[in-house]
């Protein structure tokens, strides 16, 4: 099982004075948009390219085509693919690629199969370098990739 990991936009305006039932939703909203791309795009490149010793360029420049369009449609600000063992296979962000990040619970969470969504920190938004975080809240979305080719390391 591999995942992927969307940050999206909250609300510019809501952000601040969303109640839990509101919030709740607006997570749901993001997780189902996060469980399409993953469904549509990210699982069908992975198909035809384990990602047991990283992606081929091939898939990447497929993917980068794919989820720029998609990426800005969706308002998310940023995408990654992690193997079972927290090493980021695949993200916009470049330099990510090949790093190995601790395996939080949410993201455990979907490398078990498990779709995970919260309200992003300010420290998740230093970290990740989302320099338009000004404009409201994001929400950090976790869900699980099922793709032929997922038998990753």
């Amino acid at each position: 099982m591999i995942c992927a990991a969307a940050l999206l936009p909250l609300g510019s305006v809501l952000g601040p004075w969303l109640g839990q039932p509101v919030q709740r939703s607006a997570l749901n909203n993001a997780a189902s948009v996060a469980r399409v791309v993953s469904e549509t795009v990210i699982a069908q490149e992975l198909r035809n390219d384990p990602i047991r010793n990283g992606l081929t360029r091939a898939t990447m420049r497929r993917l980068d085509t794919r989820l720029t369009g998609t990426a800005r449609e969706l308002q998310i600000a940023r995408i990654k693919i992690w193997t079972p063992r927290g090493r980021i296979a695949y993200s916009d962000r470049r330099s990510l690629i090949g790093t190995r990040q601790q395996i939080d619970p949410r993201l455990a969470d979907a490398l078990g199969g498990a779709t995970s969504a919260a309200v992003a920190d300010a420290g998740d938004l230093r970290t990740e370098r989302i320099e338009d975080a000004a404009s409201g809240s994001l929400l950090r979305v976790y869900v699980p990739i099922y793709a032929d080719a997922a038998a990753t390391s």
